[in-house]
């Protein structure tokens, strides 16, 4: 699909960053009208998802963080949150259903 619109922003990952990743995202998504149950969710995975990138990625230093927001064809409204961390050791294990033993 192609993009009508997007932003690109690249910040510290500082957890005082986390509501203003979230701000963003909502005040760039209000040119689609959302309702206020949207916004919510948009908000809500944003701040999942910065969250993540903080704790999981960067846990004993500062790297950084990039999120896209973009405005696609037919109001659709798509977000990227992208780390340079350190990943995940064992992804196998990760991955939901795996691991675990009942």
């Amino acid at each position: 699909m192609k993009a009508i619109n997007s932003i690109k922003l690249e910040f510290p990952s500082k957890s005082s960053n986390e509501s203003f990743a979230r701000a963003a995202a909502a005040a760039f998504a209000a040119q689609l009208d959302p309702t206020m149950e949207e916004l919510g969710d948009l908000r809500t995975a944003v701040s999942e998802a910065v969250t993540n990138a903080i704790v999981h990625a960067y846990p004993d230093s500062i790297g950084v963080i990039c999120m896209k927001l973009r405005i696609l064809e037919g109001g659709v409204f798509e977000v990227s949150v992208r780390d340079w961390g350190r990943g995940i050791d064992d992804l196998e294990k990760a991955r939901p259903g795996r691991g675990r033993r009942s």
